[in-house]
């Protein structure tokens, strides 16, 4: 009979031993998947930050695309209204050079009349 709880006992202890390695196998299956899961969210974070930092970039780029393209459109009314400026004092002084030499021009000939007359 001895023989017989020996053996049993064997198998008792071989059945606890495979028990301990399942579930350490178990516990190995399970850390590495929630190693797997921590990685992928990880990833998944610095995903989601890239494309929002892409994102941000995005849009700061485009307000300031909008304040360039503003700023370009009023220096180019401001340069229009100083063309339009400068070609309305031009005009002017033509007119005041224009009237200037036609009395030098009415003088002239007034002189060149008194001295062809002298």
């Amino acid at each position: 009979m001895s023989n017989t709880k020996d053996t049993h006992g064997k198998k008792s202890h071989n059945d606890f031993l495979v028990s301990i390695q399942e579930t350490e196998a178990q516990a190995e299956t399970m850390t590495q998947a929630a190693l797997d899961k921590k990685q992928k969210a990880v990833a998944e974070a610095r995903a989601d930050r890239e494309t929002q930092k892409q994102e941000t970039l995005a849009q700061t780029r485009k307000a300031n695309q909008s304040a360039l393209e503003a700023a370009k459109i009023a220096a180019d009314k401001e340069v229009e209204k100083m063309v339009q400026k400068y070609e309305a004092d031009t005009e002017v002084l033509k007119k005041e050079k224009q009237v200037e030499a036609s009395k030098l021009n009415a003088e002239a000939f007034s002189t060149l009349l008194e001295t062809i007359s002298a």
